[in-house]
């Protein structure tokens, strides 16, 4: 038998937006939440700074930063241009 997932999400990003304003116009966090249909624990997370606002990541954060990345990315790409790739011995 197949595991179960989780729970779809069932808002969207404007929704959520919508309700960050509506509680930062003096509307509460329960209202704001039952109105846009945002769960009331993540609207909470979002204006207690807990979680980003614009764009939460999900998962541990790279073991290896990303500019960091991207220099050995170019540096593969440019090798294999040359034809320069050594095999490594195993």
């Amino acid at each position: 038998m197949a595991r179960k997932r989780g729970k779809i999400l069932q808002y969207n990003h404007y929704d959520l937006e919508q309700a960050l304003n509506a509680v930062k116009a003096g509307d509460s966090i329960r209202n704001a939440a039952i109105k846009f249909n945002v769960p009331k624990s993540t609207l909470g997370d979002r204006i207690s700074g807990r979680f980003d606002v614009i764009k939460p990541r999900h998962g541990r954060p790279p073991a290896i930063p990303v500019v960091i990345e991207d220099k050995i990315v170019n540096s593969v790409k440019m090798a294999a241009k040359l034809d320069s790739v050594e095999r490594v011995s195993y």
